[in-house]
């Protein structure tokens, strides 16, 4: 990998603090780029850790990183695929480690606008649930879910398991839609190894990367590094979020009890520093259930098969496996797909592969 000029990173560095400079900008953003081997291509922090903190923005910050989450699990899962613990389209032994698959039913919606819960017409298996196509959903994105689970209300969040009692919103296999199927894959994983997800994460992920600020439960050291929360309202002014952090009772853990008690959320439980976030990148290289697939080059350049997904708070990672590079670029902000964030990403992709095909 050829290393950037310092032209090049003096450029990346100055849209970077003109986003977080500007008034209303985002109050602090970390961006990372690695290689294939895991080696720093570029890495720079911008702004404060939040609006009421003196304290800088660095690379070592802590974030929620959210639905970025998923990717970290779907190693996981590949994992096991990989020993032959795991089956990637065997129904049956889906439904042996998670007899609730069996009998999960159908949510439909009759033409006079009334539900009702219907049998699945095929099994679901674990391909189904890494590709988003097994029918479950978040009820922030079906309105027939939502409806559903009123008027007490989706806690998609929720320390507790009660996620994994929703319904599914279509038939297994009939179409791909984005919801809780990650959530249930990191369940799958806990039964088949035996172990709680976090201690599966840190034991065979983490540790052999040397990873140590990746958790679905930050250490005191990692919280003391965490970023605040933000939100952006209509009128585009940003302030400090009223609720501050969405996982809350993740944040509140401080014993192995405390632990036991609260819902090992791999669809969106984990807090990482991005540099952390980024060497798994290495061991995802080839495995495309982790995010979107591009299928042609992107308009930044980014190669045919690379992939990429994103997090609530505005976090947006990619892997590039034709170039041989990867990265993430995260704040702390709602609500999803900030503007100034979305086109940092966009910028920083942009510079680094022109950069690259200058090589």
């Amino acid at each position: 990998m050829g290393i950037l000029s310092t032209q090049t990173v003096d450029s990346l560095r100055t849209k970077i603090d003109s986003v977080t400079s500007k008034p209303d900008g985002v109050p602090g953003l970390v961006a990372v780029v690695v290689d294939s081997t895991g080696e720093n291509v570029f890495e720079y922090a911008s702004g404060k850790r939040g609006l009421a903190s003196a304290e800088l923005m660095t690379t070592d910050t802590v974030f929620w990183v959210a639905s970025c989450t998923k990717m970290i699990t779907s190693i996981a899962a590949m994992q096991l695929v990989e020993q032959g613990r795991l089956v990637l389209d065997d129904v049956e032994f889906i439904e042996r480690v998670a007899p609730e698959l069996k009998d999960v039913k159908v949510l439909e919606e009759d033409p006079d606008g009334s539900l009702r819960l219907v049998e699945k017409k095929e099994g679901i298996t674990l391909r189904m649930l890494l590709s988003h196509t097994a029918g479950f959903s978040y009820s922030v994105f079906n309105s027939k879910l939502k409806r559903w689970l009123e008027p007490v209300g989706a806690d998609e969040v929720s320390p507790f398991a009660d996620i994994l009692s929703q319904p599914l919103v279509n038939q297994p296999g009939s179409k791909w839609e984005y919801g809780i199927n990650i959530d249930w894959v990191g369940e799958i994983i806990m039964r088949t190894s035996g172990l709680a997800l976090e201690d599966y994460f840190q034991q065979y992920l983490f540790a052999p990367l040397g990873i140590k600020d990746i958790s679905l439960f930050p250490s005191a050291d990692m919280k003391r590094r965490l970023s605040y929360m933000h939100q952006r309202a209509p009128d585009g002014k940003v302030s400090l979020r009223e609720d501050g952090h969405v996982m809350k009772w993740s944040l509140r853990v401080e014993t192995p009890e405390d632990k036991k008690a609260v819902f090992n959320n791999g669809g969106s439980g984990c807090f990482a520093a991005l540099g952390d976030f980024c060497k798994p990148h290495e061991q995802a290289q080839g495995w495309a259930f982790l995010g979107f697939l591009n299928i042609h080059v992107t308009p930044t350049g980014r190669g045919p098969r690379s992939i990429w997904w994103t997090g609530a708070s505005n976090q947006f990672w990619w892997i590039d496996p034709e170039h041989g590079i990867g990265g993430i670029v995260g704040a702390q902000i709602f609500p999803m797909g900030d503007l100034d964030v979305a086109t940092t990403w966009s910028d920083i992709e942009t510079t680094i592969f022109n950069s690259l095909a200058c090589n």
